[in-house]
């Protein structure tokens, strides 16, 4: 029998090998006769850790060609600093997981946003590969480090008075009413979120409400299957479903509104929060009391049906910064509202708690677009995770810019 520590030589292989006792190990000689592992498939260069703290994965798959096995382990950098196990970058909540097949499972933080070089490294034992990824984790929503992409989409050709404008949720859709063209005008992105990708879909295109409206807003849910339309001259807002997530040719008129001409004077903006029992309508005006350039609170007592819908008796004015709000969006938790102004200003507001309003307050950043958007500013939305925002101007001619929003 064999005895631990026995060696041995292989005719076969041409390679020595000592017993441990349960199998045969291969023998490096010496390190100048050892190849260090190789990647055959490589970790990405790059990596969006997920924001909402769930786990992403990676995978770096190494093969060393003279059959040894192969150990993972990792490090990581940021300027000066050095992560590993004991010392994590404040981006990643917990230790990372890899297993033996090079799957690496990253579980990010929800509060530390910013930038590591996290290295996969491929051990034979003796020498070792390495494969860099940089990893990144925000947020989204980043108002105060927005930037122009250089991308836009002209949409005048099909509504000269736009006022409106949503994107779906996959960001494959753009939608844009308006007081000119009695439709919703949808744009297809072959590049999801890539405005500068859209090209006019006029066969899904559709005429749903009649010339006497004031289109100044459209809204849809998370799903896709509620759209709503504000009207900015008769202050009815419009429900509508979709059977097919935002699909147009599926809609119907469920024949449901609300008139907030008792309080929101000049509807411009509408947003839900995801359950839809609470809806934030802007206005503005200059016609008394209830034209007060605010943003004011309703509740549903179920969610997304306009006929449930009641005043809360809650405003927030908004006049401190600009007048006559046009567009609003917030954040998925409600904590972050964006206002927008018709001289190209993006404002934006902090709640303590998500979609109530009477905690509102003004966070002190803002974004000026007007180098786009001039001084015919409507409408604001974002997309992909809020990374990109959106901002729809008036004429001259009625175009969609797009913008970074980390």
């Amino acid at each position: 029998g064999n005895t631990v520590g026995d060696i041995g030589f292989a005719t076969d292989t041409k390679f020595s090998y000592m017993w441990d006792g349960v199998v045969w190990q291969r023998i490096a000689m010496g390190l100048s006769g050892n190849v260090a592992p190789r990647f055959a498939s490589s970790p990405p260069a790059t990596h969006q850790l997920a924001a909402d703290g769930s786990t992403t994965t990676i995978t770096g798959t190494a093969v060393d060609e003279q059959g040894f096995p192969i150990q993972y382990s990792w490090d990581g950098w940021s300027g000066s600093s050095v992560y590993k196990d004991d010392s994590l970058p404040s981006q990643l909540a917990s230790n990372p997981t890899i297993s033996s097949s090079g799957v690496v499972t990253l579980t990010p933080s929800t509060t530390a946003a910013g930038t590591f070089n996290f290295r996969l490294k491929a051990s034979d034992g003796v020498k070792t590969a390495v494969a860099s990824t940089e990893m990144t984790l925000s947020f989204g929503f980043g108002l105060a480090a927005a930037s122009y992409d250089s991308k836009s989409l002209i949409v005048g050709s099909q509504e000269s008075g736009a006022r409106g404008l949503a994107i779906s949720a996959t960001g494959d859709k753009a939608f844009v009413v308006g007081t000119a063209g009695d439709k919703v005008f949808q744009y297809d992105l072959s590049t999801n979120f890539d405005i500068s990708t859209a090209t006019y879909n006029s066969g899904a295109s559709i005429a749903i409400y009649s010339s006497n409206t004031y289109a100044s807003g459209i809204y849809f849910n998370a799903a896709g299957t509620r759209m709503y339309i504000t009207d900015y001259v008769y202050n009815v807002m419009r429900e509508y479903t979709l059977s097919t997530g935002f699909d147009l040719s599926t809609v119907t008129n469920t024949g449901n509104t609300l008139s907030t001409g008792g309080q929101a004077d000049a509807q411009n903006g509408v947003h839900f929060n995801a359950a839809g029992t609470k809806m934030i309508v802007s206005a503005g005006g200059t016609g008394g009391a209830n034209s007060l350039d605010s943003v004011w609170s309703y509740t549903l007592s179920t969610g997304f049906d306009l006929s449930t819908a009641s005043y809360d008796s809650v405003r927030f004015n908004l006049n401190g910064q600009l007048n006559d709000p046009e567009g609003i969006y917030f954040n998925p938790a409600g904590t972050k509202m964006f206002a927008v102004a018709l001289n190209g200003n993006v404002y934006e507001y902090s709640l303590s708690s998500g979609h109530d309003i009477s905690n509102a307050s003004y966070s002190g950043t803002s974004f000026n677009a007007s180098s786009q958007t001039g001084t015919t500013l409507h409408d604001i939305c974002f997309g992909n995770n809020g990374q990109k925002m959106y901002l729809l101007k008036n004429g001259n001619p009625s175009t969609v810019y797009q913008y970074s929003t980390p």
